[in-house]
């Protein structure tokens, strides 16, 4: 099993939203280092970030964070792990978009963030016009359960053990034959359950943050 990832951080003066002091968790807002990622708030950016280094502005917000949990650090740590140019992919429950716009920053052919909550979509969207991103990526609101959109070579899911258990038959059939699965969002308890709903899928690698678990699988050509 692979190592956890090391996450360096600096404190950083702390924003105004909608007139209101925003208040991170212990009254400070980090930027962090996540894989080949650094995830930053717009008014504290990097100096001279090195060169193969990615930086992703986020719009820190009271209903979607920085962008700084630990099974978004996961994600970012294994896909950096990969090389998504020319790739298709779709970011389920984007939630603050930060994983779709690592993805677009990396060159992904399309990337589509859907999420069922119009709130996480303006929040991703606000945090996307702040990064210089490709033409490529797009929000949506949807449900990939009732709605699913075409099919990709690599689907993250950073949603919740119930959902990727419950909906792993719909989150299954959008990756295509040989593409590739980052999932998370789900805990040590969650693991073995939601490796069973992905019958035939290759386990690739295992990320661990505390409680918290990140699997990268692939689906059989």
């Amino acid at each position: 099993m692979k190592r956890p990832v090391v996450i360096s951080s600096m404190a950083f003066r702390q924003p105004r939203i909608l007139g209101r002091l925003w208040k991170p968790p212990n009254d400070v807002c980090t930027c962090r280092f996540a894989g080949s990622f650094i995830v930053a708030p717009p008014w504290d950016l990097p100096a001279s970030p090195p060169d193969a280094v990615t930086v992703i502005v986020i719009e820190p917000s009271m209903g979607f964070g920085t962008g700084h949990h630990a099974t978004t650090r996961m994600c970012l740590q294994l896909l950096s792990d990969l090389d998504v140019s020319d790739l298709d992919v779709l970011d389920l429950g984007t939630g603050s978009g930060v994983l779709s716009m690592a993805a677009a920053l990396r060159g992904a052919r399309r990337v589509v963030g859907i999420d069922v909550d119009v709130d996480a979509i303006a929040s991703a969207e606000a945090s996307a016009a702040l990064n210089t991103l490709p033409d490529t990526i797009e929000f949506r609101v949807g449900d990939f359960r009732t709605s699913p959109p075409g099919p990709a070579d690599l689907v993250l899911a950073n949603l919740t053990g119930g959902m990727l258990t419950s909906a792993s038959a719909p989150l299954a059939a959008l990756i295509r034959p040989g593409g590739t699965a980052i999932l998370s969002g789900f805990d040590h308890t969650e693991v073995d359950s939601v490796v069973r709903a992905f019958p035939g899928f290759t386990e690739h690698a295992r990320l661990a943050e505390d409680t918290w678990i990140a699997l990268r699988l692939t689906r059989p050509s």
